[in-house]
């Protein structure tokens, strides 16, 4: 019996399949942080970001306060990184 037909049938749904999976934007997941010095959240907040399934989703960080070494190191590796109008990137602030 010829199998041409089924392999031909198996081609199309394959090319289908990639041509949707080509198509398909990825989610832009944004992760919002007071600042990302040295910590616990900070470090969940990395290991997340250098994990994260980069087909499927955009990861970017936003920092309300100040960048933080875990952020700079971030920034190195090419992670999308944001921070607020006003914010000093070097200088924690310790009383908000």
């Amino acid at each position: 019996r010829d199998n041409t037909s089924a392999r031909v049938l198996v081609a199309a749904v394959t090319a289908a399949q990639t041509a949707r999976g080509a198509r398909r934007r990825r989610i832009h997941v944004m992760q919002l942080t007071n600042c990302l010095g040295i910590g616990g959240a900070e470090t969940v907040i990395r290991d997340l970001a250098r994990t994260g399934d980069r087909d499927r989703y955009h990861l970017s960080v936003c920092c309300l306060k100040s960048l933080g070494p875990i952020g700079r190191e971030l920034l190195a590796e090419g992670v999308d990184i944001y921070t607020l109008p006003g914010a000093d990137p070097d200088v924690p602030d310790y009383f908000t």
